[in-house]
């Protein structure tokens, strides 16, 4: 009688353990954290789930790493008097395409590629804050080329998301 209650004390506390020891368990290729006096940042690579909710303009992305990093591609080119602002990068749909500062209507067009090379956009700008529609893309990392009478001024690289 003992050697039961000893055995089903023992079955009920390595299965509590095991439930609690694996519950945030992930298998990532790549990791890193950096914290310093200012703040921290963190990230991983190759989390197996992850779910995006989008609700009224506000996205909240759920998984084993909690993302609260909003990337933005803000870029100055001071020889043409540019100033360029490409948000939200990662997006999910629109990506905004800004000129702070030098933009000249018509002067402009812009080519979304690929990593493997492929065209998958092409336009030329008319305004000076334009919208690109994304959601018909797949998942991945994409390359946007702003062009100036046929001469690449500035790549900016843009992250597609779910």
């Amino acid at each position: 009688m003992f050697k039961k209650i000893t055995f089903l004390i023992f079955l009920a506390v390595g299965l509590w353990w095991s439930s609690t020891a694996s519950a945030q368990i992930s298998v990532n290729s790549s990791n890193a954290y950096l914290k310093q006096a200012t703040g921290s940042i963190s990230y991983t690579l190759g989390q197996i789930q992850q779910a995006t909710y989008v609700n009224d303009g506000t996205m909240l992305t759920q998984g084993f790493q909690q993302p609260f990093l909003l990337i933005s591609s803000i870029t100055s080119l001071p020889k043409l008097g540019l100033e360029i602002k490409a948000y939200p990068n990662p997006t999910m749909a629109q990506l905004q395409l800004v000129f702070t500062k030098g933009f000249q209507p018509e002067a402009y067009q812009v080519q979304l590629y690929d990593l493997f090379g492929r065209l998958h956009f092409q336009t030329n700008l008319e305004a000076a804050q334009s919208k690109i529609n994304l959601s018909n893309k797949a998942s991945g990392t994409y390359l946007l080329r702003l062009l100036s009478k046929d001469q690449v001024i500035q790549t900016i690289k843009i992250l597609k998301t779910q």
